[in-house]
């Protein structure tokens, strides 16, 4: 038997994993701008999941305080159900994300954005 309730709690449900993961973008964006030691890890999780390259340590996870791991783990775990073209991230976000990761490539001895 359809029952509408079912499809209003989906749709809810729905709503608030997309609330979620845009608070999570939201706050790794912000720990990517801060000078300390899990900066580089925000920028790493963003790079992977919203441009598709680069690489995380399991070490860089065990830098971020409790709230920004959960943050990570949100985003990494829908980075590959959305794919990078399906990420909710402005463009100039990706602009950012791009510039900074051909910047680190280059640093890296010009192998690119791989590792």
């Amino acid at each position: 038997m359809f029952d509408a309730s079912e499809i209003e709690h989906d749709e809810r449900d729905a709503q608030r994993e997309v609330e979620e993961l845009l608070a999570a973008i939201a706050r790794l964006v912000r720990l990517w701008g801060m000078s300390c030691g899990a900066s580089l890890g925000a920028f790493r999780v963003l790079e992977m999941t919203c441009i598709g390259t680069g690489s995380l340590h399991a070490d860089e996870l065990f830098r971020f305080d409790e709230g920004n791991r959960a943050a990570a783990l949100t985003v990494l775990r829908w980075g590959p159900v959305l794919g990078t073209d399906r990420m909710p991230i402005s463009p100039e976000l990706r602009a950012a994300l791009q510039k900074e990761s051909d910047r680190l490539g280059k640093l890296r001895g010009g192998r690119g954005n791989k590792q």
